[in-house]
């Protein structure tokens, strides 16, 4: 399995480091647990890794083509393990139980290429097609990045939270638009192709 680390990826950890401080290492052991759980269910279910990528605020997994059940599976071990260190640790480490719930919740989300849009990708697929899962998809993408957005600016605005949940939503919505390009240009959708 080859590993690569882009430039973007230091970048990445500097600008969480000066953001959070201590914070980034419980949020890398969780984003690093994350992982782990999606190789080792890959694994368990007959499936291998070509490669792992490193970059600003994303890490790739390339993975050889497994069925639609096993990519269920994998899409959801990233979140079901982060949840499960947030019920262990919640009471001893509570920062890292609360980081490890946040990433939890946010690849939970039904957009593409998150975990959460994979699995429904997948999910839809066994039962249909990958083309009416896609469509699908597109528009549960399109339909939580409007709700995440408009929940974004009323915290904003009629709750003084300032312009933190704005520029958060931001980063979240070029993130998203740049992973779904990518996936566009490759013609690949599935978790079978690359679980994030």
């Amino acid at each position: 399995m080859k590993v690569r680390i882009e430039p973007g990826f230091a970048a990445f950890v500097l600008l969480l480091y000066a953001l959070a401080g201590e914070l980034v290492w419980p949020f890398f052991l969780a984003a690093g647990l994350h992982e782990l759980a999606h190789l080792l269910a890959l694994y368990a279910l007959g499936g291998r890794a070509e490669a792992v990528t490193l970059r600003f605020a994303d890490a790739q997994i390339a993975t050889a083509p497994v069925g639609y059940a096993a990519e269920v599976v994998c899409a959801l071990a990233g979140p079901a393990a982060n949840f499960l260190c947030f019920a262990l640790w919640r009471a001893r480490a509570p920062a890292f139980a609360a980081i490890s719930l946040l990433l939890s919740c946010y690849n939970l989300l039904p957009v593409l290429p998150l975990d959460g849009g994979r699995a429904v990708f997948a999910a839809v697929s066994l039962a249909a097609s990958p083309i009416t899962a896609q469509k699908l998809c597109t528009r549960l993408s399109a339909a939580a990045c409007t709700a995440l957005t408009l929940t974004a600016a009323y915290a904003a605005i009629f709750c003084g939270a300032g312009v933190w949940p704005l520029l958060a939503m931001g980063t979240l919505a070029l993130r998203l638009a740049r992973m779904g390009r990518e996936e566009r240009k490759t013609g690949c959708f599935s978790v079978a192709a690359r679980v994030e």
